[in-house]
């Protein structure tokens, strides 16, 4: 987890994008064992701190964020 949410942090929009696509792979498991690695994790804050909507300012890094958002939402 710690190497995830490292990539979500860097500034190169490939491996920033890449970490978002695994996180949002990790959201949408039907089971919820994603979410509660996620949430569970001592990397909470870092995915808050990450969700929120000034941080971003690609309008792709802003659609791959709504999907973990939704994702979350809907599981």
């Amino acid at each position: 987890m710690e190497y995830l949410f490292g990539t979500l942090e860097n500034p190169f929009t490939e491996i920033k994008f890449g970490g978002i696509r695994i996180l949002a792979a990790l959201c949408m498991q039907k089971s919820g064992w994603g979410l509660n690695a996620i949430f569970n994790s001592s990397f909470n804050e870092s995915l808050h701190a990450f969700l929120e909507k000034h941080t971003e300012h690609e309008k792709a890094g802003k659609e791959w964020k709504f999907s973990i958002i939704d994702a979350i939402h809907n599981n």
